[in-house]
């Protein structure tokens, strides 16, 4: 064998041992799923209190959808202690992000007085930002919040409707900072 022929023959071997190394680096250390995505796995499969510690890192990083979700976990007891305070609290963060579905969730807690004081001008609100938000999105998020918006215009003065709408504009103008 020649010098060079050596020197591709030794390549080659370097080659297949470093394919080799990352393989067993990889199987050794299988790729980490999404945890949002993994929590959503758990929740589905029933294994609540899995999602939550899942979601809860998201949480404190600010994520919306963990936030909300997160919310429903605490609005409903599933894998942790039922409380509608924090749950309220969660909505009101994710929606201040422009979370569409936080903003339902939290419409419906000022509309029935969960968690924070009955107010149906801010319930009116929230339907109203979320529906304007579920535009694009899925169909029965836009549907919910404008039925819920609806119901609760029913409910409302001339007055009180005119001072929902006022919120609800001043909230989207200012990127949803001025929304209490």
């Amino acid at each position: 064998m020649t010098r060079s022929r050596h020197a591709v023959v030794a390549a080659r071997r370097m080659r297949q041992r470093i394919g080799v190394a990352v393989v067993a680096i990889l199987l050794a250390h299988p790729a980490a799923g999404d945890p949002f995505d993994d929590g959503l796995a758990a929740y589905f499969s029933g294994n609540h209190a899995a999602a939550l510690r899942l979601w809860m890192p998201l949480v404190e990083l600010g994520d919306a959808k963990a936030q909300n979700n997160v919310g429903i976990l605490y609005e409903n007891g599933e894998g942790v202690a039922r409380d509608d305070n924090e749950a309220a609290r969660l909505y009101r963060l994710a929606s201040t992000k422009g979370h569409a579905d936080a903003q339902l969730n939290l419409g419906l807690m000022y509309e029935q007085g969960r968690g924070v004081a009955q107010d149906r001008v801010r319930a009116h609100m929230w339907f109203s930002l979320s529906a304007a938000i579920s535009a694009g999105s899925m169909l029965w998020g836009r549907l919910g919040a404008l039925t819920a918006r609806d119901a609760v215009a029913a409910k409302l003065t001339p007055e009180q409707l005119a001072q929902a709408q006022v919120f609800a504009r001043r909230c989207r103008e200012t990127n949803y900072v001025a929304c209490d």
